[in-house]
C-alpha cells in the first residue's frame, strides 16, 4: 500500500506516519502468516538522515504487465540547505513492483541532482521507521 502522494489539503505539507515526514512511501495495511511481520512504513532517506528524507507529489505510471504491478510514483528529496520544499533541487522517482509468487516488493530509484554542483549523496535507504507501540 502506497501511503497517500501529496500532501495534506488543508495546510499544504507532507502528510506524516510514524515519525518523519511522508508522502508517497510504502506502509503495510496488514500482517503475512502466522509470524505477523508488522512492517509499517518505509521512508527513503538520504545518507541515512532524518533531514534528508524523500517526499512524492505523484504518480507517474500505474498498471500490470505480465505477473508484476507496479507504481511509479516522483517527487524531491530535502536536503539541508540545498533542496527544500519551497526550493527542490533533488528529484527522485521510485518504482514499487509486486510479481505474483515473489514474497518481497522489487524498489528502484533514481535519484536526480539539479544543482550546478555535486552533492555528497552516498546512500539512498528504505529505513523501517518504527516508535513505541501501546
Amino acid at each position: 500500500m502506497i501511503l497517500d502522494v501529496g500532501a495534506t489539503p488543508d495546510f499544504g505539507i507532507p502528510f506524516t506516519g510514524e515519525v518523519l515526514p511522508s508522502a508517497g512511501v510504502l506502509i503495510d495495511a496488514g500482517t503475512v502468516g502466522d509470524r505477523n511481520d508488522e512492517l509499517n512504513e518505509i521512508h527513503q532517506l538520504l545518507n541515512l538522515s532524518p533531514d534528508s528524507v524523500v517526499l512524492y507529489a505523484s504518480v507517474v505510471s500505474m498498471g500490470v504487465v505480465g505477473p508484476t504491478a507496479s507504481v511509479t510514483v516522483a517527487g524531491i528529496a530535502l536536503f539541508p540547505g540545498v533542496s527544500t520544499p519551497s526550493s527542490p533541487t533533488i528529484f527522485v522517482t521510485t518504482t514499487y513492483s509486486v510479481t505474483d509468487g515473489n514474497s518481497w516488493i522489487d524498489l528502484e530509484t533514481t535519484v536526480t541532482n539539479g544543482n550546478p554542483f555535486p552533492l555528497p549523496i552516498f546512500q539512498i535507504t528504505d529505513a523501517d521507521i518504527t516508535v513505541t507501540r501501546s
